[in-house]
């Protein structure tokens, strides 16, 4: 007589082990690459939230002791500290406002050099012409077409921003020459207006933060008189 073949019997407990570590396993795994050191990184850069600083308000009080420059031919004015002088250009297309030490200096390197000077002004305003325009006729161009125009001309850097700049439409950006500055440029009465502060960074962010509270100021009281 054949002897029939014994079968082997899975005890209940050990069928519940195996479904246990397997369950456990795909678990991990699961856990390893979607959550854990093993997650593939997204390719899909993600968006940089834009940042928008409002300049704070001026406080009047604190440049009550201020002196007033104002420029009769081209319509302008703007306060700044007493212990701050200013020479005008041009017939007044170019107002620069220093200290005394930067005054002293400019003026001993006009006599040591026979190269052009570059002086630490704290402020510069340029009109028309003295404000980087290639010729006179380009006062006659919309704000707009002068800014492409300066920046086609590599004398001011891509991608300036627009602002509001005593209550007109303007643009500020970094601009190129023997150094480097920071500039705001605006158009009122067919004139050109080029507001430029001395930077050593040619990084807009990074020149801006470099700008001192005063030369906000000075910014800041800047107005049309015409």
């Amino acid at each position: 007589m054949n002897q029939e073949p014994t079968k082997r019997v899975i005890e209940p407990w050990l069928l519940v082990v195996l479904i246990i570590v397997l369950l456990g396993g795909l678990g991990f795994f699961a856990w390893y690459y979607l959550m854990g050191s093993g997650k593939v990184a997204d390719s899909t850069p993600s968006s940089t939230p834009t940042v928008t600083t409002t300049p704070l308000a001026m406080d009047s009080s604190s440049t009550t002791d201020w002196k007033t420059y104002t420029n009769s031919a081209y319509g302008f004015s703007i306060k700044y500290p007493k212990d701050l002088t200013y020479q005008e250009n041009d017939n007044g297309k170019n107002v620069f406002f220093q200290t005394a030490k930067e005054r002293a200096a400019y003026e001993a390197c006009l006599q040591r050099e026979a190269t052009e000077c570059i002086s630490g002004n704290e402020i510069t305003i340029n009109v028309d012409k003295e404000s980087g325009t290639n010729n006179e006729d380009d006062v006659s161009l919309a704000l707009d077409e002068i800014i492409q125009n300066k920046v086609k001309n590599q004398a001011l850097a891509q991608n300036p921003q627009k602002i509001t700049f005593a209550s007109q439409p303007a643009y500020e950006g970094m601009e190129f020459g023997m150094l480097t500055w920071y500039g705001i440029i605006t158009k009122y009465n067919n004139h050109v207006y080029d507001l430029t502060i001395l930077c050593d960074a040619d990084v807009l962010a990074i020149c801006k933060g470099k700008i001192t509270e005063n030369q906000n100021k000075m910014i800041e009281s800047f107005q049309f008189t015409k």
